[in-house]
């Protein structure tokens, strides 16, 4: 996992960077994504991490966020 960290991180930021208004909740998902990533992880025994399913996971987490937003808004 650390090794594709460093090179996922900016793509990954990027992925929310341009779905979001706000740096910080950029930021935040992107640290929901790599937590979440760790998780399954650990729970399935992945052992290919790949940017790709990175993103996925990122998918998840933004639709969860936009899923919080609405409820709140």
């Amino acid at each position: 996992m650390l090794a594709i960290y460093d090179d996922a991180v900016p793509q990954i930021y990027s992925y929310f960077r341009n779905r979001v208004p706000q740096t910080a909740t950029a930021e935040d998902l992107t640290a929901e994504t790599f937590l979440a990533a760790v998780a399954q992880i650990e729970k399935r025994g992945v052992e290919v991490v790949t940017v790709a399913w990175l993103i996925g996971i990122a998918r998840h987490k933004l639709l969860d966020h936009w899923r919080r937003t609405a409820r709140r808004g």
